[in-house]
C-alpha cells in the first residue's frame, strides 16, 4: 500500500461494500452522488473535485464508475475523465476506470463462479463487455425464485469471482486489476 492514503471514489453500493471489505482500513471510500447516461464528464469531474476537496488529498486516487449506456467506449471514457481530472492539478496519482456498462458485467465474466453460485448466465458470443449484466443476474435469480439485490448479492458474487478470470474475460476489469497491482494497493482478492 502506498505511504499516503488511497481514496476510492465509486458509483454504487456494490462497489463500495466490496472495496471496503477488500481494501479495508487503509483506504478512504466515497461515492459520487449520481452517474448515468445523462451525467456529463464535466459534471463527474466536478463531483470528483468536490469529493477530493472534502479532506486531505490522497496519494493515490481511484475513480471507478459504470459506462452505463454512453456511446463512448469504457476506455474512451476513462481517458476523457482522467484528462479532465488531471487538469484540476491534483497531486494525487490518478487511476480512472469504467466498468463496460456496469460492475455486474465483471461479475458474470467468471462463468465458473456463477456455476458454483448456482446461477445459469447466458452470455453469448460477444462476451460480457457492454451487455446488461444486472438484468442477466436478475434473470438467473428469478429462475431460482429469488430476487437479485445489488447491495447484498453483488458483493458476495464479486467476492466469489476470480480476479484473474475476470481480467482474462473483461478488458475493462483488466485495466483496473493492472492499476491496483501497479499502485501496490493491498487487495488480496485482486491477486487471485
Amino acid at each position: 500500500m502506498p505511504k499516503g492514503k488511497v481514496t476510492f471514489i465509486v458509483e454504487g453500493e456494490l462497489e463500495l461494500a466490496f472495496l471496503k471489505n477488500q481494501c479495508g482500513s487503509k483506504a478512504i471510500f466515497r461515492k459520487v452522488p449520481s452517474n448515468g447516461d445523462d451525467v456529463s464528464m464535466e459534471c463527474l469531474t466536478k463531483m470528483v473535485a468536490a469529493i477530493v476537496g472534502m479532506g486531505p488529498e490522497p496519494e493515490v486516487l481511484f475513480v471507478i464508475l459504470d459506462r452505463e449506456h454512453r456511446a463512448l467506449t469504457a476506455l474512451q471514457l476513462e481517458q476523457d475523465l482522467e484528462r479532465r481530472i488531471a487538469a484540476l492539478s491534483l497531486s494525487s496519482k490518478l487511476s480512472v476506470h469504467f466498468a463496460d456498462k456496469m460492475v455486474e458485467n465483471w461479475i458474470i465474466a467468471d462463468d465458473e463462479a456463477m456455476i458454483k453460485s448456482g446461477l445459469q448466465i447466458e452470455v453469448g458470443k460477444l462476451g460480457t463487455e457492454g451487455c446488461g449484466g444486472k438484468s442477466k443476474l436478475k434473470e438467473a435469480f428469478k429462475k431460482k425464485r429469488l430476487s437479485y439485490s445489488e447491495r447484498i448479492d453483488g458483493p458476495k458474487l464479486l467476492n466469489a469471482c476470480s480476479a484473474k478470470k475476470l481480467a482474462a474475460n473483461s478488458p475493462s476489469f483488466k485495466r483496473l486489476a493492472d492499476a491496483l497491482k501497479a499502485n501496490s494497493i493491498e487487495c488480496h482478492w485482486a491477486a487471485q
